[in-house]
């Protein structure tokens, strides 16, 4: 005697929960399990595709860490300066001395964008640590940092 029940299929003495399969059944079932198919007895025998896995669920992380806003805002501050051109930053600031009228005008208003940057950000945080705004996501706060003039 065939027998199946869920993933298995056998021959002789059917184990508990077994249910008897025709010779046909049994060798469709080895023939799709080598394939990677499962048997299931569930609304009676068949041979299927295996159920996919359950996505991992996304680990709950919290709320944004005051590194996690800041290493946002420095890369915006970042892809800003090198939107002219500069390697970072620091670079387009260093320029603020320099002798060349155009670039010492960038770093200038660079610099005080900067500064207003940093500024707003500060005082959004002091909001949420004072009950004054929920706490944003990275990308909000972000979004909500002033936009820079240049000259």
């Amino acid at each position: 005697m065939a027998w199946a029940r869920e993933g298995q299929v056998g021959t002789g003495s059917a184990p508990e929960g077994a249910v008897e399969i025709t010779s046909q059944q049994y060798k469709a079932a080895i023939e799709g399990m080598t394939s990677g198919k499962v048997v299931t007895i569930t609304g009676g025998f068949a041979v299927i595709d295996p159920p996919q896995p359950e996505p991992e669920p996304e680990p709950d992380t919290g709320p944004p860490t005051q590194q996690d806003y800041a290493d946002a805002i420095q890369a915006r501050v970042d892809t800003v300066a090198r939107s002219r051109n500069y390697t970072d930053g620091v670079s387009l600031a260093s320029y603020a001395a320099s002798t060349n009228a155009a670039w010492a005008a960038e770093a200038a208003a660079f610099i005080a964008w900067r500064d207003d940057v940093w500024v707003y950000a500060y005082g959004e945080f002091a909001k949420v640590q004072n009950g004054e705004r929920p706490q944003p996501t990275v990308d909000e706060i972000v979004s909500e940092l002033p936009t820079i003039t240049w000259p």
